[in-house]
Order: C-alpha cells, then sequence, then structure tokens
C-alpha cells in the first residue's frame, strides 16, 4: 500500500509539473496580473476556519467579488460583465457538514458567496439542530463542536440545513452526482478492507454499488476484497465482483474474531490463499457490465440527483454536474446533455485547461485546487515557486487520497 501510494504521487506530482511547463494554468500563477478573460475557479471540499477565513480576508482586502453559479454560468458564455471586478468562482465538493457549520457563517461575514456540489444520495434528514460558528461566536458552545462536524455521525449537511442555505442566497447547490460512487474494474485485489484502511481513508473510498434503484451496498465490511476501481462517471464498465466470494471473505474474518484477526501479521496473505481457493474467484472469466449498462447506470446517477436536488431545493432548475474525483468521460458528457445539464467541473479534462476562459465549451470546465489560491493578484500574493513548493511539500507529506483507484 505504502508503494502503491508513493507511485501514485510521484505520478500527480509529474503530472502537475508537466502541467505547469505547458503553461495550462490561469495567467496569474505564472505572474502577478489578473485576466479578465479567464475565470479563477476553485475547488475546495470541506471548511476549515483556520484556512477558509485568511482566504475570505485576504479576496476582501484585494477587492474580489464572488461569482454566484447563474452569474458563473452566465460569465462563460460571455454574457456577464467580468470587467467590472476582479471575480473568482469558489465552489466546494460533497455538501460535508462544515458547510453549514462554518463556511456559511463566514460568506455571511464577509458579504460573499460560493456553490456546492452536493450527493443526494447521502444526505439525510435533520435529527437535532447542529451549531455552527455563530454559536461559537455568542459563547454558547466550545469551537471543537464546530470543528468536528465532519468527524461527527452527522458528517453531510443534512436537507434542513442545505434549504435554509439555498434560501439565504448565499450558498448555491447543484450536482455531483447522486452517490459519488466508485466501481470495481478489474478482478486484481489492491486489499482487502481492514481497520487500518478504515480509519485512514474516507467513506468515498470505499465503492458504492447499486443493484438497483432501492437496493445499494457499501463495500466497507472487514474481509471484503477491494479491487481496483474508478469514478462510476469514467464510462468505465462495472467489474461484477462475485458477491459470494465476498460475503465469505467478511465471514471468513468474522469466524476469526473480527478485528482481532487483522493483528496477525499474516492476515493478508491469509485472505488471498482463502480468495484464491475460493470457487467463486476466476480472473480469468471476470463477468463485466455490459455498455448498455453502464449507460443506464450514469443516467440513474445523475438523472436522480437532478431529480432530488430540484424536488427539495425551491424554485431550483438544476444544470450544473461537478464530477466526482473531477473524473467525467464522453459518455458521462453525452448522457448528462441529454438529461438537460449545460455544464460540466472536471479537475483535469480533455481540454486540458485548468482554466476557464470566457467562451469556452461549458461541459469541460476546469478547476483548481486551493493549492494556487494565493497565486491571486493582489498584495500578499504567493510567489509562484512558494506555491509549487507547498503544494509539493504537502502531497509527500499527506499522501495519496486514494485508496484502490
Amino acid at each position: 500500500m505504502a508503494l502503491r501510494s508513493k507511485i501514485k504521487n510521484f505520478r500527480e506530482m509529474n503530472s502537475v509539473g508537466a502541467d505547469l511547463l505547458k503553461g495550462v494554468y490561469p495567467d496569474f500563477v505564472y505572474r502577478n496580473r489578473f485576466n479578465f478573460d479567464q475565470i479563477p475557479c476553485f475547488c475546495f471540499h470541506d471548511a476549515k476556519p483556520g484556512e477558509i477565513e485568511p482566504m475570505l480576508k485576504y479576496l476582501k482586502e484585494n477587492s474580489y467579488r464572488t461569482l454566484r453559479l447563474e452569474e458563473f454560468g452566465a460569465a462563460v458564455h460571455g454574457k456577464f460583465d467580468l470587467k467590472q471586478q476582479k471575480s473568482v468562482f469558489l465552489t466546494f465538493d460533497d455538501g460535508v457538514g462544515s458547510i453549514w457549520a462554518v463556511l456559511y457563517p463566514l460568506l455571511k461575514r464577509y458579504r460573499f458567496s460560493a456553490t456546492v456540489f452536493i450527493v443526494p444520495g447521502r444526505i439525510r434528514f435533520r435529527s437535532c439542530y447542529l451549531p455552527t460558528l455563530e454559536d461559537y461566536w455568542a459563547s454558547n458552545v466550545p469551537l471543537d463542536a464546530i470543528v468536528s462536524r465532519d468527524r461527527s455521525e452527522e458528517p453531510f449537511a443534512t436537507w434542513e440545513e442545505i434549504i435554509e442555505m439555498h434560501e439565504s442566497g448565499v450558498i448555491d447547490f447543484d450536482s455531483h452526482t447522486l452517490d459519488h460512487s466508485l466501481i470495481f474494474t478489474s478482478p486484481r485485489i489492491v486489499t482487502f478492507v481492514n481497520p487500518a484502511v478504515l480509519n485512514e481513508f474516507h467513506p468515498f473510498e470505499f465503492p458504492r454499488i447499486r443493484y438497483g434503484a432501492n437496493s445499494v451496498v457499501t463495500v466497507n465490511q472487514l474481509g471484503a476484497p477491494l479491487f481496483e476501481t474508478a469514478s462510476r462517471m469514467s464510462g468505465i464498465c462495472r467489474f461484477k465482483d462475485p458477491i459470494q466470494l465476498r460475503d465469505d471473505c467478511i465471514r471468513f474474518v468474522a469466524d476469526r474474531g473480527g478485528e482481532l484477526f487483522f493483528r496477525s501479521p499474516a492476515w493478508q496473505d491469509e485472505l488471498m490463499r482463502f480468495t484464491s481457493s475460493h470457487p467463486d474467484y476466476r480472473p480469468g472469466e471476470a463477468l463485466y457490465e455490459s455498455l448498455g449498462e453502464t449507460r443506464e447506470a450514469i443516467n440513474y446517477q445523475i438523472k436522480r440527483a437532478k431529480e432530488l436536488i430540484e424536488e427539495m431545493l425551491p424554485q431550483k432548475k438544476s444544470t450544473h454536474l461537478c464530477y466526482p474525483w473531477g473524473i467525467g468521460s464522453e459518455l458521462a458528457c453525452e448522457v448528462s446533455q441529454e438529461i438537460g445539464y449545460q455544464y460540466s467541473y472536471w479537475t483535469h479534462s480533455r481540454e486540458c485547461r485548468r482554466t476557464i476562459r470566457v467562451g469556452q465549451n461549458p461541459f469541460y470546465l476546469d478547476r483548481l485546487g486551493p493549492d494556487f489560491f494565493y497565486s491571486l493578484p493582489g498584495q500578499g500574493r504567493k510567489s509562484f515557486g512558494d506555491v509549487l513548493k507547498k503544494k509539493l511539500f504537502r502531497r509527500l507529506r499527506e499522501g495519496s487520497p486514494y485508496l484502490s483507484h
């Protein structure tokens, strides 16, 4: 696992370096100059007070404005005047609880806006009121109760919270697909579900498989084989992992003490021997979805997400689709247009441009990570070298966040 993580880090850093040398990043990354024909679009996930508030202060002190979702869409088509003021577009993926607890109060304080791409299939209704920074500012609750939201039993914003934020006009919401799901793509086993990976990796890193509209399985039970994966939106046909093999591996671990089984240094060898001898493990006869099944699954993921968002948010028309992990496909683009989406967001699309330009194809919108935020022109701007060095050191220190893809 450690070697695999290092290899992925090396490849990703090489990709970033190659793109920087090609000049595909926005002009402001390279020089302290703002190009009004480009729209800085940043991708965040969670909102930590010590990280997001300094960024909002930087925007305020350097006279930036933040674009709302409809303004950004109009700007891409050249129908919104960007030359009145330096503009940025702030997007947050997943819709985690800190959007409500931290981001929402800070946006109101600084009079900014943002867009959050949510995963409707994972959102629940509120069981109780959960505090925000405003409660902390009023000295009603400790700060730790606020910043720990994403690690709580309620890691995603609830429908009640999302509706309130939507109605305030401070935060716009749109689609990040129904489930934000990974699929298995080959019979090659990367590892087995074990306590270490459950603690280290985000829940999104464990495949979520739909066997129908009302039958969903998340492969996160101790002992379950984890095969190579890819985003459902990648357009790759799903490898149909043998359900009996999965169940038997889970039972094998449970019969040997559950978590206690993994204290043995040879646990992975034992599971591999059990798997190799299992009658349903036949890599040479692996079964895959048909292309029609893949298309149907993609259609369901993005159509049902659109329906739920429009159903839950008053007067909302869902037309923006953000791909999980920033990975889409020609198939996903084609299906999304048939359904009625008008914009798609990637991390690195086929257009190979890390910037958004006025007049470009709205179905291939690339976004920047927060590492490049302080490259924005202004007082206190970080140099190109400083930003790149910090990005590389952070990746080496933290390792890859991806478990099996």
